[in-house]
């Protein structure tokens, strides 16, 4: 499923540690390989929007889901939204900011997105994203960098970023029900389960 419209309001978290996705509406069904289907550009809540879309995408796949995943893993990290724009142009110039603005040896296929030759930014290098979102922890840094690839082929596919390794580090997954409460006693737990794979 490709959901085009993740974002914190729309990720239900229990008390129990269960995790559910909110809000379908905007949901299409994506196949593997992906046909040659046209969507619309206009998803999305604009802070969450992968820039493919901002420069006018009509074909994208799940890359546009896990570029708003690592911006959203940015935002619980911060407390604040990463890329708060006002429209789709300060959005986009807020993201190319941080990110730099793309070359064809950094995002190959951008001069073939509809929109990208109606705008013109300076040229800007990219930011540190260690340093310009220094509560980002050290051990997810390498998560949150490939997420926000600004190029949608060179981010991960949802199973590699499930295989990285900041699902490997302390504190350590829960089992189902075992996430701790407040003023419930949990066991420490000592390993977890990511993509259907115990790890220890």
């Amino acid at each position: 499923i490709l959901h085009r419209d993740l974002k914190p309001s729309n990720l239900l978290l229990s008390a129990h540690g269960t995790l559910k996705i909110g809000d379908l509406g905007s949901a299409r069904v994506h196949s593997d390989p992906p046909l040659e289907q046209e969507y619309s550009h206009q998803v999305g809540t604009k802070w969450y929007r992968a820039p493919e879309l901002l420069f006018g995408a009509r074909q994208y796949g799940p890359a546009v889901d896990l570029w708003a995943v690592g911006v959203i893993m940015g935002e619980l990290a911060c407390l604040s939204p990463l890329f708060p724009g006002q429209n789709d142009m300060d959005q986009l110039s807020r993201v190319l900011h941080v990110l730099g603005t793309p070359t064809l040896e950094s995002w190959p296929k951008v001069g073939e997105l509809p929109d990208y030759h109606k705008v013109a930014f300076p040229d800007m290098p990219p930011e540190d994203l260690a340093r310009v979102f220094p509560r980002v922890p050290r051990k997810g840094l390498g998560l949150f960098e490939s997420l926000l690839r600004l190029d949608p082929m060179r981010r991960p596919t949802v199973e590699e970023a499930l295989m990285d390794c900041w699902f490997l580090v302390d504190p350590w997954m829960c089992e189902r029900g075992e996430l701790a409460v407040v003023g419930r006693e949990v066991p420490v737990k000592l390993r977890g389960v990511v993509g259907g794979q115990e790890r220890m």
